[in-house]
């Protein structure tokens, strides 16, 4: 067990509980092989590096170098240099957040403070290990990132000014907009970055290294000042929000007072929007020099048209689709990129680069032969073992194809995706399932108490409506019928309940 705070009085789970927020459990991990340890524990992911306590992933850690968070800080502010006090950390990686924010010229802040290229990868190891199927749904892909708690909205999904709340939390008396998505929109006081939680008991003055006002660290737990356990948090698991003593408020991270923070620090804000940058980090693919790698692009007002497989998505499903659809985001896989690569794209030895193919399209785009703009895209990890497949799709916003349409479409496109990477000689391919068919009995078979009943079935390796998977799989395809297991299930409720017919 460990302990949080000095109050050696409290803080026991068993046998019975006294304020065990105070303790905490900690894990080792023992294994044969790296590969072993889940990827969840390899890294820090978020919050302060030096809140790491892992020898094996500080700079020269044996295990997994360099897995603290590079991008919660850099150590060194206007006053302070504070890098080589800390040894544990590599000065160049360590950053005031992933990767600039900029728009149109403008620059709002910083990214995000978490470790971005390290949740990436976590994701799209999760999609190539499993060789599972995967939509971004539309749009830029990944091009926002949030572990809980942002709220906010771009303006150019409709929400002029954000997303209008209760002042309460924020230690004010009126409404407000809302948003640590961007720095775009919102109320000036509050828009752009994440937030954390600031009591309002306590000296404020930065001037002050120690007695100042308590401010929460959630990558530690850390979720309530020790004083109002008892009478808030323990009670209804919050904080009373406000602006006297006893209550706590909402503030922007680059409000946390630099005098209560270590030297060399001063948090700047941080967003859950990667923007551009985000699709790229993600995939991870490419070279730098040149500048090719998957990226999206603005082409606003811009078509594209059925090619390929995109006519089998408007007959062969129900759903009609137009010939010609609005798609403003088209993709590729070796676009010109030039400083739109992650903070970690350098680094190929914590980040070896995967490889992606475009397997099929849906729609093309009138800009250029080299966009997509619908398709699916096979990523598969360096060397090739393992790979996944990622249905890509460059359509129109929300303001203009609709929340509906884009939902249907997704699913529609990922339907037929299965099928497509169940082709025969595809790599990495999505073996199919077969329609089953029981023929008897039937619903018209008259049963008056038997001592046995005649179950029969048939199997086909066509799609649920007894067509072939795709127009392109040849005829006769079939799976290996040996590797099907069969479990024959009973319900005498309509469904509600089963019964195992073996036993």
């Amino acid at each position: 067990m460990t302990r949080l705070g000095a109050d050696l009085t409290t803080g026991l789970r068993w046998p019975v509980a006294n304020n065990p927020p105070n303790v905490s459990r900690s894990y080792a991990w023992y294994c044969d092989s790296l590969d072993d340890v889940p990827f969840s524990e390899r890294y820090q992911f978020q919050g302060d590096p030096r809140h790491s306590p892992y020898a094996d992933t500080d700079a020269t850690g044996a295990s997994f170098p360099h897995g603290y968070n590079w991008f919660f800080d850099d150590l060194r502010n206007a006053a302070t240099n504070a890098t080589a006090s800390w040894l544990a950390f590599d000065a160049g990686r360590i950053k005031d957040g992933w990767k600039k924010v900029n728009t149109g010229g403008v620059d709002y802040g910083r990214g995000s403070c978490h470790d971005v290229g390290r949740l990436m990868a976590w994701s799209r190891t999760a999609i190539t290990s499993s060789e599972a199927l995967y939509t971004t749904l539309t749009g830029f892909s990944n091009y926002y990132l949030s572990l809980g708690g942002d709220v906010g909205y771009d303006s150019a999904n409709g929400f002029a000014n954000s997303i209008p709340m209760d002042g309460a939390p924020f230690g004010l008396a009126s409404d407000v907009y809302e948003n640590t998505i961007t720095d775009g929109n919102g109320d000036a006081a509050l828009r752009g970055s994440l937030k954390l939680v600031r009591s309002n008991t306590g000296s404020t003055s930065a001037a002050l290294r120690s007695g100042g006002a308590w401010w929460s660290k959630p990558w530690l737990g850390e979720l309530y000042p020790d004083a109002v356990y008892a009478a808030q948090w323990a009670p209804w698991g919050n904080l009373r929000a406000g602006t006297a003593a006893g209550t706590a408020s909402l503030i922007r991270r680059d409000a946390v007072p630099s005098g209560q923070l270590p030297q060399g620090t001063t948090l700047v804000r941080a967003y859950a929007r990667l923007q551009d940058t985000g699709c790229t980090s993600f995939f991870n693919i490419g070279t730098s020099s040149p500048h090719a790698t998957f990226h999206h692009q603005y082409q606003d007002g811009q078509n594209g048209t059925l090619v390929e497989d995109g006519p089998e998505l408007a007959q062969r499903y129900g759903f009609p689709l137009s010939t010609t659809a609005a798609i403003s985001r088209p993709f590729g896989l070796a676009l010109d990129g030039s400083g739109l690569q992650g903070s970690e794209f350098p680094y190929t030895t914590e980040y070896p680069r995967f490889a992606a193919q475009l397997v099929r399209r849906f729609y093309s785009h009138q800009a250029s032969a080299n966009l997509v703009g619908s398709g699916l895209v096979r990523l598969q990890q360096p060397g090739g073992a393992r790979g996944g497949y990622i249905v890509v799709n460059g359509i129109d916003k929300t303001t203009e194809s609709g929340s509906a349409f884009i939902a249907r479409y997704s699913m529609l496109s990922l339907t037929h995706s299965y099928f497509a990477a169940g082709l025969p000689g595809a790599l990495n391919r999505v073996k199919q399932l077969p329609r089953v068919q029981i023929l008897t009995p039937t619903l018209i078979t008259e049963l008056d108490n038997p001592a046995t009943i005649e179950l029969r079935w048939s199997s086909a390796w066509r799609r649920w409506d007894g067509q072939p998977y795709t127009t392109s799989h040849p005829a006769g395809f079939a799976e290996d019928e040996s590797a099907l297991v069969y479990v024959l299930l009973l319900s005498r409720d309509g469904g509600r309940e089963w019964t195992n017919l073996l036993d």
